[in-house]
């Protein structure tokens, strides 16, 4: 059975808020949040408490190595700022058990180190709550919370103040497309279609705009997306056009050789009667019409052998039967390709479109 929140909750003892998926509550006397990632299969366990003996980090950090080397499952795991945190791996087998075991374990570790129980921030005894900030849970006092929210609100301004490198935002634009590009190329020649390629193309974009750029604007995403969405459409036709180049390369002297057999036909049939005609056609098992037609689409053929000649009259080449055996192909990458973008775009840009505003959310949990 996997892992369930409800009976997760029941075994530890902590409530669950649906809205950034963390647990919290008292554990064995230690404010704990724990961070349900179902995407990864994680739990990113947080036990607050202070040292009250100030250890150095390295002292503490051979206790911890210790820990994690006797259990299996712990990704990462370290203590600073007041905060005993660790990444769990939930477990495939007895998934709530294993890791409400793991929890548990983790306050035994804070009352070997000897942490108290107090506010993150401040290291105060008393009057903490939980909160999430933006979806990560932390335990502080009021006095926290109201530094904390004033914080917010100067980081908001100062960020709306900020003003963003035009020229930085086009550079970190043409860096995703390019990457959009080359990714999903490399993948199509592979013969394989990756939602990858679309998310880490948007991730790059949106990591160099904010880099050179100093913020992400709501205009810019917009234009990144839309650059993003062109090169996914693009990109298919462009590995297509390789596949049709080659083609049309390797069938270069068969269509040459129908050409000239048909040419040499066309003029002895030229005087033909109706009815002769008829009579040829019955011998030769097909109309001259369809021979016509045949002469037509090897003759396209025959002017298309590099890509970049397929690529300019990929519209024309579209309509030749020769082709239609790609249609869908086409079609299914150019919207594969579209969706990803759209899913790679949805997942990275609300947060750092929040990050390049200054936006931060913090609400008590439980209201």
């Amino acid at each position: 059975m996997g892992f369930n929140t409800k009976k997760f909750a029941a075994l530890t003892g902590l409530t669950f808020d649906k809205s950034d998926s963390l647990f919290y509550g008292l554990y064995a006397t230690y404010p704990v949040t724990a961070q349900y990632n179902a995407r990864r299969s994680l739990l990113i366990c947080r036990v607050t408490g202070k040292d009250p003996l100030g250890r150095s980090a390295s002292e503490i950090q051979a206790e911890l190595d210790n820990f994690r080397m006797a259990r299996t499952g712990i990704v990462q795991l370290s203590y600073q700022n007041r905060e005993l945190a660790a990444a769990v791996a939930i477990p495939s087998r007895q998934s709530n058990e294993g890791a409400a075991e793991m929890l548990r374990a983790m306050t035994e570790l804070a009352a070997h180190l000897g942490l108290e129980p107090c506010c993150e921030g401040c290291g105060a005894d008393y009057g903490w709550d939980f909160y999430a900030l933006d979806g990560q849970g932390v335990v502080i006092c009021d006095d926290c919370r109201s530094y904390t929210e004033r914080n917010m609100a100067d980081i908001r301004e100062e960020k709306s103040q900020e003003r963003a490198n035009v020229p930085g935002l086009i550079l970190g634009i043409l860096i995703g497309a390019v990457t959009v590009f080359l990714a999903t190329y490399i993948v199509l020649r592979m013969g394989f279609v990756s939602y990858l390629t679309g998310y880490l193309g948007m991730f790059v974009g949106f990591v160099c705009m904010k880099k050179f750029g100093k913020k992400i604007t709501i205009p810019s995403a917009i234009v990144a997306v839309l650059c993003g969405l062109a090169v996914a459409a693009v990109t298919p036709v462009i590995d297509i056009s390789k596949d049709i180049a080659d083609f049309n390369q390797e069938n270069y002297s068969s269509f040459a050789q129908f050409n000239m057999t048909y040419s040499e036909l066309k003029e002895s049939s030229a005087d033909l009667t109706a009815e002769e005609r008829q009579e040829a056609e019955k011998i030769l098992g097909t109309s001259f019409a369809e021979l016509e037609s045949r002469h037509v689409q090897y003759t396209e053929a025959m002017e298309h052998t590099t890509t970049g000649s397929v690529i300019k009259d990929f519209p024309k080449l579209w309509k030749n039967d020769l082709y239609s055996d790609v249609h869908s192909e086409v079609i299914k990458c150019i919207l594969w390709g579209v969706l990803f973008i759209i899913i790679g775009s949805a997942v990275t840009l609300p947060a750092m479109l929040r990050e390049s505003g200054g936006i931060h959310k913090l609400r008590r949990l439980g209201i």
